[in-house]
């Protein structure tokens, strides 16, 4: 929370401006809806909704496993940490990065089926490089023995 905190203070240093977004992983959203103090109303930051962590300090809550695991140590002494990214909505953009292929056939051994298969390409990218963060969260993994 406190990472997140700081993330907001580099946007508005920034001078970013827009729905903002953090991606975290289900062990992290776990963690937030075991913490008491956002269950809480009392504490001012109930962000459980549905379940699921909705909205911490105004920041959109994205679960996936996708965040990546990067190494922050050494060779000899690794230490893996997740690098969740933050930014703000209206600078990503979601394209097609490589057109639909369509293909038709009818397998050989079936005469009245017909298989049909599409292929593409599709991702997002940053409009502007100043309203990204990256930031990195311990979650204790510890690299597998050899």
């Amino acid at each position: 929370v406190d990472k997140m905190a700081a993330g907001i203070q580099c946007f508005a240093a920034r001078n970013a401006k827009g729905q903002k977004y953090i991606a975290i992983t289900p062990q992290q959203a776990l963690d937030i809806m075991t913490d008491e103090k956002f269950q809480n109303k009392l504490y001012g930051h109930c962000v459980i909704v549905n379940g699921l962590p909705d909205s911490i300090m105004g920041v959109k809550v994205v679960i996936t496993d996708t965040v990546p695991l990067v190494n922050v140590g050494t060779t000899g002494a690794p230490k893996f940490v997740r690098a969740c990214p933050m930014w703000i909505g209206e600078d990503l953009i979601y394209g097609m990065w490589q057109n639909m292929e369509i293909r038709v056939r009818q397998p050989e051994d079936m005469d009245d089926l017909l298989q049909v298969g599409a292929r593409l390409g599709m991702g997002c990218a940053r409009v502007r490089e100043e309203t990204f963060v990256c930031i990195h969260c311990d979650e204790g993994f510890a690299p597998a023995a050899a």
